[in-house]
């Protein structure tokens, strides 16, 4: 029986923590547990049997630092291919049929842009290399796990599903706030993930079952597909220099009755626990039965970082319309030449002024479209976490936007034509996107409502015959202009309630054609986005910032018993705001510049450090009264969940710019440094993402950063201090057992008598712990 049949007849048990294993067998701290596939095969070995012998059905692979990214750490990353094929091989072996065996895909332990510099198809083809080597050696399936970033996870979702006929599982690692480090979402990420084709979606690690129960609830209510949980044995603490879980192994498994309730059907334990915990788990879970119940389908986009829900009995979104070229000479010629820069004003902006999610098209002659279409998505997702409309034809660029995008895309647009179905329904299947049906077959003009049905129709069914529900499917009423056809105008009215009553779907419009060559197009516009509201339309394809119909849009709403207690309309009246592209007179420089750097805007802040110098306003004042104020605004939005860390990295660019702006302006003058902080990962430990995100904060808002790396003795660190005459030396540790390292670095730096403060911090890390080892800062996070 396949995997995938087994998960049909109930629930299944996955192992527990090999690392946690390795270090009761004697595995040090800064060595490499992969290595062990080759050295000591039969450590490996037993470790699965013990697992078996306690009840778990699926054992997971010894390769989640498998990866050449994390094995060169070592050295390794040449024996890539042979540590994961024998990793296989071994738990093939020790599974003896009994078994399952899950081959691991672990994070990279690097950043894509903005928050770091490792790239997309880079990511894609690191796991690459895993993969093949899993299909070769006969891996039931591949798990995808403890994944921070949505990015990567769809990175190597790809790699699984373009080199593999295998399963695949994605799970996630989320925050106390239910967020990736990145930001997403659960209900985002299960949106992306199923979209993308994963087999199986959940989470795992985290903080324990009590944090991760809300997350498999979330999940649950929006994924069809089964549903892994995997826990901690809670957060791990350093007592008398052991490594600590706190959650035994009967209160680990009195989770599974709530987790199984919530949803889950995979239920496995990770870090700290052991097969005496997957024991406890397997005798709890055999009195239960999975649930049965599966969420309503309804119609999703999503961005990095929300999802939008669009149904024929749900409110209406708008989509920003701006970010088109046609007839927009000064915005092609910003594509063209690849600047983009007002193509990220224009995202942000729009988002600003209340667009849901974004039309992206940058179809100028003369270039290449699928290139331009990569950057205007990366660039846009950078700077906003909103879902994206993919608006082209070309199955070129069509194909890289929805590769690039990290979220589930709408297509703007497939129309009726064979040519475009047999080309375009393909790549929407195979990304998950949705699609905005557009009912035009090359004829004649369908002017009657009936006969854009007939196409709407005709798309609807070759949409199925791909393999594609119709809850994946928006369809367009068709905007004929009122100038030129004016007695068609109202069949647009007419095709979108017959969408939505006879095809069950909604319908989207680009509401402004209406009045082309029409005089007072506002009026137009706003009347006859009121009448297609009321018909039932749900995606609004409009200029946000035309205030009357944003105006509009927020009243209907109300009338419409949408806006509960017309909150939303209240707020915009009395909010009154100006228009995001017009900034208001009264501002001063340096209040523009700190806006600019909180939104990102690397170029504008650059300019605007210039524009204060111009005005005789010296160094300090731009630091203390612009920059650093901006980057607490930044820091305030991130904590209410305003923000992200994409958006955090953004205006930490914004202030290095700004820097070197004003050092170019001063030449002869010093701008003031903050000081100099020695950065390292104490001795074995080789985790550095937080430290790195650390880094580039600080060194973007004038500090000097020296990066000593990571597996950093205490001597090389103390040495490093006072070459550098550091003012603060920050520690950072992710393991247990290499917390007592930091300890090692004060108590040599006190002994050097070294006028330096110790910053500590890591997942593990505690304040009592900064308290024990007389740390002068707990820094629990980089903000």
């Amino acid at each position: 029986m396949s995997f995938l049949a087994a998960l049909e007849e109930g629930i299944i048990i996955f192992d527990g923590a090999m690392g946690t294993m390795l270090q009761k067998s004697g595995l040090r701290a800064g060595e490499c547990p992969e290595l062990l596939n080759l050295t000591n095969p039969d450590l490996i070995a037993n470790i699965h049997r013990e697992y078996i012998a306690a009840g778990a059905q699926v054992v997971t692979t010894n390769t989640f630092g498998g990866s050449s990214a994390k094995l060169k750490t070592y050295g390794l990353e040449s024996k890539c291919y042979d540590i994961n094929y024998q990793a296989v091989t071994i738990a093939k072996f020790a599974a003896a049929g009994k078994a399952y065996v899950a081959a691991s895909l672990g994070p990279t332990g690097k950043l894509m842009p903005p928050m770091g510099d490792m790239h997309f198809d880079e990511v894609y083809k690191i796991f690459q290399a895993q993969v093949l080597a899993f299909n070769a050696a006969g891996a039931d399936l591949v798990i995808i796990e403890t994944m921070v970033d949505l990015q990567e996870t769809r990175a190597a979702l790809l790699a699984v599903k373009e080199n593999s006929p295998l399963p695949v599982i994605c799970s996630i690692t989320f925050d106390e706030r239910m967020r990736t480090l990145t930001g997403s979402d659960p209900i985002t990420v299960a949106t992306v993930l199923e979209g993308l084709g994963a087999d199986v979606i959940g989470a795992n690690c985290s903080g324990g079952p009590t944090q991760l129960l809300p997350v498999i609830e979330q999940i649950a209510a929006v994924c069809a597909k089964p549903i892994i949980v995997q826990p901690n044995a809670g957060l791990p603490e350093l007592i008398d220099g052991e490594t600590v879980f706190r959650l035994s192994p009967d209160v680990f498994a009195s989770y599974a009755p709530p987790l199984v309730a919530a949803g889950a059907r995979c239920l496995g334990g990770c870090c700290g626990t052991t097969p005496i915990h997957i024991s406890a788990l397997r005798q709890e879970a055999n009195k239960l039965s999975p649930i049965s119940d599966r969420p309503t389908t309804v119609t999703s986009i999503a961005g990095r970082t929300n999802t939008l829900f669009i149904g024929t009995t749900l409110s209406p979104v708008i989509v920003g319309e701006r970010i088109n070229p046609t007839g927009r000479a000064k915005l092609a010629e910003d594509i063209r030449s690849g600047q983009m820069e007002l193509v990220r004003q224009e995202a942000v902006s729009q988002v600003q002024s209340g667009a849901d999610a974004l039309d992206i098209n940058v179809g100028v002659p003369g270039i290449n479209e699928a290139a331009a279409m990569k950057q205007a998505i990366s660039l846009v997702q950078a700077q906003v976490g909103v879902p994206l409309v993919i608006d082209t034809t070309n199955p070129e660029a069509l194909e890289t936007g929805l590769r690039y995008f990290c979220g589930k895309a709408l297509i703007n647009s497939i129309n009726a034509e064979d040519t475009a179905l047999s080309q375009l329904l393909p790549i929407a299947k195979k990304y998950g996107a949705t699609i905005l049906a557009l009912p035009l077959d090359g004829s004649d003009l369908p002017l009657k409502a009936e006969d854009r049905y007939t196409l709407a129709e005709k798309i609807l069914k070759a949409a199925a015959m791909a393999g594609i529900d119709k809850h994946s499917i928006i369809v367009d009423g068709l905007c004929l202009t009122a100038g030129a056809q004016q007695e068609y105008a109202f069949e647009s009215v007419k095709a979108i309630q017959m969408f939505a009553t006879k095809l069950g779907v909604p319908a989207a419009l680009g509401v402004s054609n209406v009045s082309f060559g029409l005089p007072h197009r506002d009026i137009l516009n706003s009347t006859f986005l009121a009448m297609t509201i009321a018909a039932g339309l749900k995606v609004a394809i409009i200029n946000p910032h035309d205030p009357r119909m944003k105006e509009t849009f927020l009243a209907a709403k109300v009338l419409m018993n949408y806006d509960q207690g017309s909150k939303n309309y209240i707020s915009h009246i009395k909010a009154d705001a100006p228009s995001p592209l017009e900034e208001p007179e009264t501002l001063t420089v340096l209040q523009r510049l700190r806006h600019k750097v909180v939104q990102g805007e690397k170029t504008a802040a650059a300019g605007l450090v210039i524009e204060a110098v111009s005005q005789q306003i010296n160094s300090l004042a731009i630091i203390n009264e612009a920059l650093i104020p901006a980057m607490e605004d930044i820091g305030t939005a991130y904590f209410k969940g305003e923000a992200y860390l994409p958006q955090v990295m953004m205006a930490a660019e914004a202030v290095r710019a700004a820097f070197q702006s004003l050092k170019k302006a001063l030449p002869d003058q010093d701008i003031p440094q903050f000081g100099t902080i020695i950065l390292a990962t104490v001795k074995g430990d080789i985790h550095d993402l937080g430290k790195n995100i650390v880094g580039a904060l600080l060194e973007n808002n004038g500090f000097k950063v020296v990066d000593l790396g990571k597996d950093v003795s205490a001597e090389t660190i103390v040495a490093a201090a006072i070459e550098h005459k550091a003012d603060i030396v920050g520690l950072s540790a992710l393991m247990t057992t290499t917390m007592p390292e930091m300890a090692e670095v004060i108590k040599l730096m006190r002994a050097r008598d070294l006028p330096v403060k110790v910053m500590i911090g890591g997942a593990v890390v505690t304040q009592e712990y900064a308290d024990l080892i007389k740390a002068d800062v707990y820094a629990k996070d980089a903000l």
